[in-house]
């Protein structure tokens, strides 16, 4: 099974997403970014679908915190 990993500040969007994903058989992970801590996908998403206007910070920080906290590679 595919796996996505979605990072979205938006509760009720990013709840809308994860049921469209699970319909076509897509597992998802919710990147909860608060204060920077984050809840990991288990394994190594294929995609990440990454909000790109953050409360805290835009999309490419948190994006090079995933990489340097998850070792993924893209």
């Amino acid at each position: 099974m595919t796996t996505i990993l979605l990072v979205e500040d938006t509760y009720d969007l990013a709840q809308v997403i994860k049921r469209s994903w699970r319909r076509m058989a897509i597992r998802s992970c919710l990147l909860g970014w608060v204060e920077r801590s984050a809840i990991a996908c288990k394994g190594k998403p294929a995609v990440v679908v990454l909000d790109w206007m953050l409360p805290k910070m835009d999309g490419l920080e948190v994006l090079r915190h995933i990489r340097q906290t998850q070792q993924l590679r893209y």
